[in-house]
């Protein structure tokens, strides 16, 4: 089961508003829809938990694709973000995945008429 966590790793200070954070891990967990900074959780107003949504649908529907079903496809949204950007790239992944399974199914099961005695 793929865990719906991101993780990265900053090695510079962020500055916001002449507020200078340290961060040294920051963690988004979209099953909780929480966020850790430096393992703390941070606390997220129901916005930000809207704002998280589309991160965990698209979560929720990867988690739901397997090698019987690599010709589903993820709804990439109409909005030009990262998100759509991502949803996007998943789907030609899952693309790429079916013509390989696919080739390989009929490559075994020509092999397979062939070795058999």
């Amino acid at each position: 089961m793929m865990e719906a966590r991101i993780r990265c790793l900053l090695r510079q200070p962020v500055i916001m508003q002449d507020l200078e954070l340290h961060i040294r891990e920051m963690t988004i967990d979209t099953k909780k829809k929480s966020i850790y900074i430096n393992n703390k959780p941070l606390e997220l107003t129901k916005k930000d938990k809207r704002a998280l949504e589309p991160v965990s649908r698209l979560s929720r529907k990867v988690r739901e694709i397997n090698e019987n079903n690599l010709y589903q496809k993820i709804e990439v949204p109409q909005t030009r973000d990262e998100i759509g950007n991502l949803a996007s790239s998943f789907n030609d992944m899952l693309e790429r995945l079916n013509r390989s399974f696919t080739s390989q199914r009929s490559f075994a099961l020509q092999t397979g008429d062939i070795i058999k005695p």
